[in-house]
């Protein structure tokens, strides 16, 4: 009779132990497969109306974990630019003059211009010049930044979700319908990828990307520059995992992977050593609600924002020694860029930010920011606001010497802050 007690208690404990287990996955999987409805491709739903910007502000507090605070950056003086508005657009919208922004405070040396009205698939930014592909006719533009769009080729790429600019020659395309493929512009050649793409991120020599695999989750492949130069594409798997909702950024040196932010859900992100299929994951950062992450390209350091019921915060790590700093400034990570190099950063900062979930309401289009943007000294923490008051939510920066160009959220359109020569 005792036996038959300790069996009965045993196989209820047991029951139990599965069920928790169950439910428990089922609680993952649903977390996961939340995080990852909305395209990787399309990451600030382009597709979508802005609702509305955002009016309020919330606080923030930050990390007793960190070691040193940044002041806040407001070290320069900038003034407001009075210049007229001036635009010439053709019927197609295709040839037009730069806009010279009057209602942003811009510092003397610079200028914040519009590039292009209509909404930008993908841009390069050169000293002197930026290349760019109009979503809506799939035409390659340039824009020389003294004034005038040219087309650079007549012919045209329909259903373009994202471009990504291998050099000032090769593009690869992903589109709504159909394979990806990268394109000569020069000749138009064509290379098909036969995968499906999540994620694209590029070094100066290699293409990496993800694509789903048979078990639900994602593999990381990579594609050598030379190889597309020379016509001869074979993607190489670099990685594999059982999860999806990777997001990717890839250096010369190493691929960070890091899981798509949601709202109080617990982020990690890892780098994988030189983009090899032979190198072993490190932990970047783990368990930070909402983490967005933003390496350097020398992967000396890391730009991080997390999210929680106290507001924004944005951490510099440096990841020679692992130490941490807690900025003052109040954005998040994919609204920054980095320089050349590990030394300067530069982030759209909001006027106001709102209280509602960050930063789900914001890739979903629910909200939007009026941003500023800064240029920050990672060593010193001294900054400049190159644009004030600017009206835009500002994504996608690029940084080229004397040349900043991004776009704004809302519309994406093209813009630029140029110094001055």
């Amino acid at each position: 009779m005792e036996k038959r007690k300790i069996y009965i208690i045993t196989t209820i404990v047991i029951l139990t132990m599965l069920t928790a287990l169950a439910l428990w996955y089922a609680y993952i999987i649903r977390q996961e497969v939340s995080i990852g409805q909305s395209s990787e491709l399309d990451l600030y739903n382009t597709t979508q109306e802005l609702s509305g910007r955002v009016s309020g502000s919330t606080g923030g507090q930050t990390s007793e974990s960190s070691t040193t605070v940044f002041g806040t950056p407001y070290g320069d003086t900038v003034v407001s630019n009075t210049s007229t508005n001036e635009t010439v657009t053709n019927q197609d919208g295709v040839l037009e003059t730069n806009i010279l922004a009057t209602e942003a405070y811009i510092p003397e040396s610079w200028s914040l211009l519009q590039l292009h009205q209509s909404a930008t698939a993908g841009h390069l930014t050169e000293d002197d010049s930026v290349l760019f592909i109009d979503t809506k006719t799939g035409t390659l533009l340039e824009n020389t930044l003294d004034g005038e769009t040219t087309n650079m080729t007549t012919d045209t790429i329909p259903n373009l979700i994202k471009s990504y600019f291998i050099d000032t020659n090769f593009i690869l395309l992903v589109k709504s319908v159909g394979a990806p493929i990268i394109i000569n512009t020069s000749n138009d050649r064509v290379q098909t990828l036969y995968d499906t793409v999540l994620q694209v991120s590029q070094t100066d020599n290699a293409i990496y990307y993800t694509t789903p695999n048979a078990t639900r989750g994602i593999t990381l492949k990579k594609i050598s520059h030379e190889s597309v130069k020379a016509y001869d594409v074979k993607p190489e798997t670099v990685w594999t995992s059982n999860l999806s909702g990777w997001l990717l950024q890839a250096t010369s040196a190493s691929v960070v992977l890091t899981q798509k932010a949601s709202y109080n859900i617990p982020g990690y992100s890892y780098l994988l050593p030189g983009g090899s299929n032979k190198a072993t994951l490190t932990t970047l950062v783990q368990d930070a609600p909402s983490l967005i992450t933003n390496i350097s390209q020398d992967a000396k350091s890391l730009l991080y924002s997390t999210v929680d019921n106290d507001g924004i915060h944005l951490y510099l790590k440096n990841l020679v020694d692992n130490t941490v700093i807690t900025l003052s400034t109040k954005t998040l990570a994919s609204k920054c860029a980095w320089g050349g190099d590990s030394s300067t950063f530069y982030c759209a900062v909001p006027d106001s930010l709102p209280s509602s979930t960050l930063p789900d309401s914001w890739y979903k289009g629910q909200v939007g920011f009026y941003d500023s943007l800064w240029r920050i000294n990672a060593q010193s923490g001294d900054a400049l606001e190159l644009a004030g008051a600017t009206n835009l939510d500002i994504i996608d920066i690029q940084v080229k010497d004397s040349v900043i160009t991004f776009k704004d959220k809302t519309d994406q359109s093209l813009w630029a802050i140029v110094k001055d020569l």
